[in-house]
């Protein structure tokens, strides 16, 4: 009897429940009804797996479960998400196409998006991240188990949990978020963004089920479930096309490399003669000049970033391949980047990122799956080739579709590899309680001492803002602009996302245009200058918000000009 209590007790069942309970009472409550209707859902297709797939199921669910507790989805709305969302909205603000959008970006997403908001509750959308990030866990561990072969499935799930934990902490931590960094995020600022945030990203690490369809050599699966992924997030695309190529490489036993890059110079070339290609490359010059680090790629090969937060140049070193030179940066201003080689707002090829890479070759050299060594080589090739092009200026149009993106899954891919390679077989109990007995509290503590879920947007700036009157044009700091629902929709001049009509070369004008004004504005050191400056540039803006240290003369600050303090 005491066996079988025990047995009940300690069954994976068990656990998964109470966990799904945990994570429905504390977190998901709100958007119930949507969430047994998932739950159903997924019982059905869990009834039809197979004895292993049900099993790497449950796992999934439980790690997904674990992760979900330790980390919550942030509050909707919050940050870059309202910025997919902008469209279902303009009935309640004074619509300028230079900040929000009158129209969706990616199809799939657009009427997954609708399905969760079909009641209007904004938390359907952490419902639907719940169960999206199960699949992208199943997804990554149906790979691992099928293409790698490991038999370290549990130790490969410990250390992948403590990694995401580590690069999803508050920005406080970022001096520690190095080895992750590396482990399990890209470059340029494109991080694992999508794990918190019900956003067109949060579908990226699915692409690991069409890759586990290659590796099985069910290529009419990879092409549908890799069609089906792209509609919610189009530039996976890309990433299937050359893992296809990688794939008929390897079947044929030839290799494809020199000839695909060949043809994609070529290509690139060709295009590069096409009048809406040339106003493309304008586009992301613009871009470029307005310091959005995705791509503001630098000529640069970067040493030490592994352990620099970006508050200082301490142990940061360049090699600039353009002129040759090795240099130590200065120091110009702080930020925060979930990726490697980002500093001063600037992203160079971090040295780690290469050395994990061939270190991540030099073991499938010896590996029986040649298929995702051939991932790893063209993956790497792509990303390399894209960012040292596009640095240099050559084939600027590029920075439309971000090839370099694909650093992230190589990342991954590679992080696989080395896990795959530790002979050591975790026990799966002593797995679930170490997490649950240390991190869940912890947890508690890290967010309620460092940022609060539901307020990580400024008080001070949304107090201000409800005095405004209808209307009026608003300037804020752009990192600010990404709270425009939590700010109540205000008419803002300019906005940190810019428009997403990259055709209409008029309004990218003057998003442009508008972003000089607003770089003139806030180097401005007192009131009375910004005064002046807007009155002699007949800018329309009644009211800017402007940090208190930022300005270094209060005097003469007019009504209009708020002075307010961060968080």
């Amino acid at each position: 009897m005491y066996k079988l209590l025990s047995k009940i007790i300690f069954s994976k069942l068990t656990l998964l429940s109470l966990l799904t309970a945990y994570n429905l009472f504390f977190f998901l409550k709100d958007g119930y009804v949507y969430f047994l209707i998932f739950l159903f859902i997924f019982l059905l297709i869990y009834l039809r797996f197979d004895v292993n797939n049900k099993d790497l199921f449950i796992d999934s669910l439980i790690f997904s479960n674990i992760f979900s507790a330790i980390l919550p989805a942030q509050k909707p709305f919050s940050g870059i998400q309202f910025s997919y969302f902008d469209y279902l909205y303009l009935e309640n603000i004074i619509y300028d196409p230079i900040v929000y959008a009158d129209t969706y970006r990616y199809i799939g997403f657009h009427l997954f998006s609708k399905l969760l908001l079909f009641s209007n509750n904004l938390a359907n959308l952490n419902v639907g991240l719940y169960f999206l990030n199960f699949l992208i866990f199943y997804s990554i561990f149906y790979f691992y188990q099928n293409g790698l072969k490991a038999r370290n499935k549990y130790l490969f799930m410990f250390v992948f949990l403590f990694f995401l934990l580590l690069i999803n902490l508050p920005s406080q931590f970022n001096s520690y978020m190095g080895v992750g960094k590396l482990f399990l995020n890209g470059i340029a600022g494109f991080g694992n963004f999508g794990f918190r945030t019900f956003a067109p990203a949060s579908f990226d690490l699915l692409i690991f089920y069409p890759l586990a369809m290659l590796l099985q050599n069910k290529i009419r699966n990879f092409i549908i479930t890799g069609i089906l992924l792209s509609l919610f997030h189009y530039y996976l695309f890309l990433i299937l096309v050359i893992s296809l190529v990688s794939y008929l490489s390897y079947k044929s036993q030839k290799n494809y490399l020199m000839s695909s890059i060949i043809f994609s110079i070529l290509l690139f070339a060709l295009l590069e003669q096409i009048e809406i290609f040339q106003y493309l490359s304008d586009v992301v010059i613009g871009l470029k000049k307005n310091y959005y680090v995705n791509v503001n790629l630098i000529p640069v090969i970067s040493f030490g970033t592994i352990i620099n937060s970006g508050t200082d140049n301490n142990f940061l070193y360049y090699f600039n391949y353009e002129n040759l030179s090795f240099f130590k940066p200065a120091y110009v201003t702080s930020n925060f980047s979930p990726s490697l080689g980002v500093f001063n707002g600037e992203a160079s090829i971090p040295i780690e990122k290469i050395i994990f890479t061939i270190v991540c070759i030099s073991i499938l050299r010896k590996a029986e799956n040649k298929l995702i060594f051939n991932f790893v080589i063209y993956y790497f090739y792509t990303y390399l080739i894209s960012s040292i092009l596009f640095s240099l200026n050559i084939f600027i149009f590029q920075g439309f579709i971000y090839p370099w993106r694909i650093n992230l899954f190589l990342s991954v891919l590679c992080f696989m590899v080395f896990l795959s390679c530790i002979n050591f077989e975790l026990k799966y109990y002593k797995f679930v309680n170490i997490i649950l007995l240390i991190t869940i509290p912890l947890s508690f503590y890290v967010w309620s001492f460092y940022t609060n879920l539901d307020v990580d947007y400024n008080t001070d700036i949304a107090s201000e803002v409800r005095n405004i009157p209808n209307g009026s044009k608003v300037l804020m700091p752009l990192n600010e602009t990404k709270y425009a629902y939590e700010y109540n929709l205000p008419n803002f001049y300019i906005s940190y996302f810019h428009p997403i009509d990259w055709l209409n070369k008029d309004l990218m004008d003057e998003y442009f245009k508008r972003s000089e004004h607003y770089k003139n504005i806030y180097a401005s050191e007192s009131c009375l200058d910004i005064t002046n400056y807007v009155i002699k540039n007949n800018l329309d803006i009644s009211y800017i918000f402007v940090k208190q240290n930022q300005v270094l003369d209060k005097e003469n600050c007019q009504s209009s000009i708020y002075l307010y303090s961060e968080n």
